[in-house]
């Protein structure tokens, strides 16, 4: 019986681990702003999880304090914020917004997307790793994909993040999440230094 009850807290365990980094609730968010900072864009997203579709606007923005993001539904009613400011997140969660929609997800894979790619170096020597192609990036856990960002039409370089190239260019992101169904479409409407 002991063994039994030892198995089933081991499972346990394993499984809250593995739904944890499902969701990007351990990945350790940059800190101050590097070199590219500051900014903000508009961009209209469109949401795909389970079997629902959301069409939001999104307003996020890069400052010497951290990073914020607030979505809105097509009334312009705030459905969710969050803001960053060191190590701390501050959220706000409308009770339109499913509640077992991952908020951190939100966060974390708009900075992977647009930040560059100098501000995570400080996931070297972690389980997390953040690898970039010609057309995408990768963020990999423990060598495991967990989320990919790929870009249309193909930036001059994933690296440097976001930038008025990105209008220019008319770029679209697509996030794929591996572990959950959800994905997200990005396309950036204004850009603008702060």
């Amino acid at each position: 019986m002991r063994v039994l009850l030892v198995c089933l807290w081991v499972l346990m365990l394993g499984g809250c681990a593995n739904r944890q980094h499902y969701q990007l609730q351990d990945l350790p968010l940059p800190g101050a702003p590097g070199e590219d900072c500051c900014w903000q864009a508009a961009q209209q997203l469109e949401i795909h999880y389970r079997q629902d579709v959301y069409r939001l606007s999104a307003a996020l923005a890069r400052t010497e304090q951290g990073a914020s993001l607030v979505l809105l539904d097509p009334m312009g009613r705030r459905l969710f914020s969050i803001r960053q400011q060191g190590g701390q997140l501050e959220t706000y969660r409308a009770p339109e917004l499913p509640q077992d929609l991952p908020e951190r997800f939100l966060l974390a894979s708009s900075m992977l997307v647009w930040w560059p790619l100098a501000d995570w170096q400080h996931l070297q020597g972690s389980d997390w790793s953040l690898v970039a192609g010609v057309d995408t990036r990768e963020l990999l856990y423990r060598g495991q994909p967990v989320l990919t960002a790929t870009y249309s039409p193909a930036p001059d370089s994933v690296s440097s993040g976001i930038g008025s190239a990105t209008l220019v260019n008319k770029e679209i992101v697509q996030l794929q999440h591996h572990k959950i169904p959800l994905s997200i479409r990005v396309t950036t409407t204004q850009w603008g230094a702060l």
